[in-house]
């Protein structure tokens, strides 16, 4: 990949070094009655008759479960079992129906993904399998009369699903074979194919329904379900995560005169193409695809790798004193798109070392007295920009010396909010070293000013 050496003069605070992993979803359903119904179509692919694959990654919450229904539908069902799953036991899942010759009940551990899978092959058996074991075969007869399936917490006995699910797909084929298969959460989603009827990735945490991601199209009820019933697949909540596509480890804007530069670095890739950069003028609209890893080979993905990998864009198309939203695409090799981002640089003609300081937004204004002092030539000046609500402040930071002279403006632009701090070096503003004494240095923005006294002894 290429790397490029920077000097950097502006790293904006506000989203400039981020974590990033999280913008792929999961439906965490947090012990509401929440759901979504899917009601059958004209060609009844509902009716799986008496092959098909029914599977999901669950993750099951260490607490006492109720009853609380995952999948429901006419024939068949699964859910957790009341009074599983408290106290570091296993919960207990249910798989039942009218296809079955009986319930096939199997142990799954609390507080971490696991893959659930219900299969048969027509000749008489449906398999239930936990990670990819085999547990029982609980006979089989057709899957018909499936006018709905409902997916999510619904129960009868208002006890919801406390827990989440992600990556549901179900098909018209045996999958994986009768027997035990290989399953792994560092596999890449689930694909669509001929034999898909719903595929759920839950990628999207504005689809209020979620979306299927199959050819099939259905008529769909969503049931309570919003913004809040999707997590991250890094939120804290989880104990154990599922692996993303592409693991970002960081995502920087660098700002320079006439030129931001964009960096980012991956901890592993899964299936990854490459990387597509867009940018924007305002936040949350009109993204332009500014370069792709199909044209750009800089962009190109690892396909497959545990290893770090940095890459690195250089936008020169952009204007001093402008702010540019950018967000980066890694395309998987079954075409799924993850968004990264965004963030925000604004390119500058200033060549002061201004650094944002990595920690919480400040509540106040702040200018800070330098240190240290009295020094010799550099000095550090920090002062915190708090969040407004009206976006980037604009900034002024000048030394004086004694009598009131303007020595140097520091800083003079809009900046984001953040703690910031700023190095002086005791020159002037024709670069010229100046001689010991006392200095002034003046913070003003629209709402705030602030001075203090620092001394320059040689």
């Amino acid at each position: 990949m290429k790397k490029t050496a920077l000097l950097t003069t502006l790293l904006l605070f506000l989203f400039g070094t981020i974590l990033i992993a999280q913008n792929t979803y999961v439906l965490n359903l947090q012990d509401e009655n929440h759901y979504f119904e899917i009601a059958d179509n004209a060609n009844n692919d509902l009716d799986l008759g008496t092959i098909y694959t029914i599977e999901a990654w669950v993750y099951i919450k260490n607490t006492t479960h109720g009853n609380e229904r995952i999948f429901r539908s006419q024939g068949w069902q699964i859910y957790v079992v009341s009074g599983t799953g408290s106290g570091g036991a296993d919960a207990t899942v249910r798989v039942d129906g009218t296809f079955m010759s009986g319930s096939i009940d199997m142990a799954v551990p609390t507080e971490s993904w696991h893959h659930i899978c219900l299969m048969s092959d027509g000749t008489g058996w449906t398999n239930n399998y936990i990670d990819g074991v085999a547990v029982s075969n609980g006979g089989s007869t057709d899957i018909t009369g499936s006018s709905n399936l409902r997916i999510g917490s619904y129960s009868l006995a208002s006890t919801d699903f406390i827990g989440a699910i992600d990556e549901i797909r179900i098909s018209n084929i045996n999958r994986y074979g009768r027997w035990s298969f290989s399953v792994s959460k560092n596999d890449p989603p689930f694909t669509d194919d001929a034999n898909t009827i719903l595929l759920y990735h839950f990628d999207n945490n504005t689809e209020f329904p979620p979306g299927n991601s199959s050819s099939k199209t259905f008529s769909v009820t969503n049931q309570g379900i919003d913004a809040s019933d999707y997590f991250a697949w890094n939120d804290a909540s989880f104990g154990e995560d599922l692996p993303l596509p592409v693991e970002l480890t960081s995502f920087t804007a660098k700002a320079e005169d006439s030129q931001v530069t964009l960096y980012w670095q991956t901890a592993s890739e899964i299936g990854n193409q490459g990387f597509e950069v867009l940018r924007s003028l305002s936040k949350d609209t009109d993204y332009e695809v500014l370069d792709s890893y199909t044209s750009n080979e800089d962009l190109m993905g690892a396909v497959n790798s545990s290893e770090n990998n940095s890459y690195t864009f250089v936008d020169n198309s952009v204007f001093n004193g402008s702010v540019y939203w950018y967000k980066i695409v890694d395309v998987d090799v079954n075409g799924i798109r993850t968004e990264h981002g965004p963030i925000y640089a604004m390119p500058h003609a200033n060549n002061v070392d201004l650094n944002p300081i990595q920690g919480d937004l400040p509540e106040t204004f702040t200018l800070q007295q330098n240190y240290p002092n009295p020094f010799n030539p550099n000095t550090t000046i920090r002062f915190d920009i708090p969040d407004t609500k009206n976006g980037l402040v604009n900034a002024k930071l000048t030394v004086y010396d004694i009598t009131g002279k303007k020595i140097k403006t520091l800083i003079d632009e809009a900046l984001p909010p953040g703690p910031y701090q700023i190095i002086w070096n005791a020159r002037n503003s024709a670069g010229q070293k100046v001689p010991s004494g006392i200095y002034i240095y003046s913070f003003r923005s629209e709402k705030y000013s602030s001075s203090k006294k620092m001394i320059l002894a040689k």
